[in-house]
């Protein structure tokens, strides 16, 4: 379960490094091709997006580009971010700022964000872009907010070019508003959750991450992005969203006893690990949920889903859940290792990392996809050069090629590759540039 987000770690290009094959053009500073602030008429994608969709931290896809946050030290205000744009028509990597000259390097600058990824979440409904972020100005943020979690935070529209950022909604002090995110629509579904008194206004206890103790209750919430209100769905109190299915919050639900509730955060998280885990669905209509399966699941970060299929680790084991049937199987082809990560169900191909050695301070040094439709397993060779030989992992699908990362030191750097290239570990990629 993903209660820890973990900020971006240094790491370097390709280990088989992929080839430049672009040669962009060069837009004026300020230019993002097919996005204007007064239309979205050449995206020709509907105004509003329509049906569950879960908001992945990675940043989301629109017809002709990339959307996401961007983690950047900046001086005098610390730990920042920038929203970026990948503009697929010039292969070009963009903050997403119209003003001349701008150096994106202050909060003038319309791509800023004054807090680390921690606290903050961009998101679109296709006709405005939408941004959650602390509420506070350039005197308020000492050093950076990074994971500071007790000032207020704020819900901001803006154009699709950045312009015309306006506060929609505030709130309240001593309240985290939490992912995953679901958008439905002009709809947001978030967590609301209210932090103890003690840890209100305390910078040295809330610099702590871990959820574990550190709340006093957990909400869902449902945020009228055109109504600018608020109402609260149910209690979600040790409930994390995996994903989406019809009109259903796929949920990975860990049952909170009352010992947990007396712990510290800083004792909470070993505890935390050792309740009951279940995988359920909320049916966000009837607000009716239903229990598929209860497991003891000594893994976190282990549940993973696509569509109707889910699959997690029951012990060592991997598991594939059809929520259309409810039928339970094993995932018999992926071997049982001592340490298995499930990192995400792509086009059918469950994609994993798993290692021989138990030491968790040891990296995941094999990587592997299995296909649901064939059965087979196929190995991930493309790597960043790093010591520890990171894997290279889809961030989006856009048309028939994935967006990855290929790059996370300092300024990220982005490519594009086919879809078969990529699952047939073939080293041939298209970068984009920095504007």
């Amino acid at each position: 379960m993903k209660r820890i987000i973990i900020l971006l770690i240094a790491l370097t290009l390709f280990f088989t490094a992929c080839g430049s094959e672009n040669n962009p053009s060069n837009l004026p500073s300020g230019q993002i091709s097919g996005i204007t602030s007064e239309t979205n008429s050449s995206h020709n994608i509907p105004d509003v997006q329509q049906g569950l969709s879960i908001i992945s931290n990675d940043g989301f896809a629109t017809q002709n580009g990339f959307y996401y946050l961007e983690s950047k030290p900046l001086d005098g205000i610390g730990l920042c971010s920038l929203i970026m744009y990948l503009d697929v028509p010039s292969m070009l990597q963009i903050p997403l700022c119209n003003k001349p000259d701008c150096k994106h390097v202050d909060v003038s600058c319309n791509a800023v964000v004054k807090s680390g990824l921690i606290n903050a979440v961009l998101f679109t409904t296709q006709k405005m872009l939408y941004l959650i972020e602390p509420d506070s100005g350039p005197d308020d943020i000492p050093g950076g907010l990074g994971g500071r979690m007790n000032l207020p935070q704020a819900l901001y529209s803006m154009n699709m070019d950045g312009t015309s950022r306006t506060k929609l909604l505030e709130f309240a002090s001593g309240v985290n508003i939490r992912g995953p995110y679901v958008i439905n629509g002009n709809k947001l579904y978030c967590v609301q959750n209210k932090i103890k008194s003690e840890y209100v206004n305390n910078d040295e206890k809330n610099i702590i991450i871990n959820n574990g103790g550190l709340y006093e209750s957990s909400e869902l919430i449902c945020i009228d992005l055109e109504k600018k209100t608020t109402e609260v769905i149910c209690d979600f109190e040790g409930k994390f969203v995996i994903g989406v299915y019809k009109n259903s919050l796929i949920i990975e639900t860990t049952y909170i006893d009352e010992e947990y509730k007396k712990l510290d955060p800083d004792k909470a998280g070993q505890y935390y690990n050792s309740l009951d885990r279940a995988v359920t669905a909320l049916d966000l209509s009837t607000k009716e949920e239903k229990t598929y399966i209860k497991v003891k699941v000594p893994q976190i970060d282990n549940t993973v889903q696509e569509g109707g299929t889910v699959c997690f680790l029951d012990g060592k084991k991997v598991k594939k859940l059809n929520l259309e049937t409810g039928e339970i199987t094993d995932v018999s082809a992926v071997p049982v290792k001592p340490r298995i990560y499930l990192s995400r169900i792509v086009n059918g191909r469950l994609m994993y990392s798993y290692s021989d050695n138990a030491d968790v301070r040891t990296e995941l040094e094999h990587h592997y996809y299995y296909d649901f439709a064939s059965g087979e397993n196929k190995v991930r060779t493309l790597y960043e050069e790093s010591p520890d030989k990171a894997v290279v992992e889809i961030v989006s699908e856009f048309g028939g090629s994935y967006i990855v990362i290929t790059k996370r030191e300092d300024t990220p750097r982005y490519a594009l590759i086919k879809k078969s290239d990529y699952l047939a570990s073939k080293a041939s990629c298209t970068y984009f540039e920095e504007d």
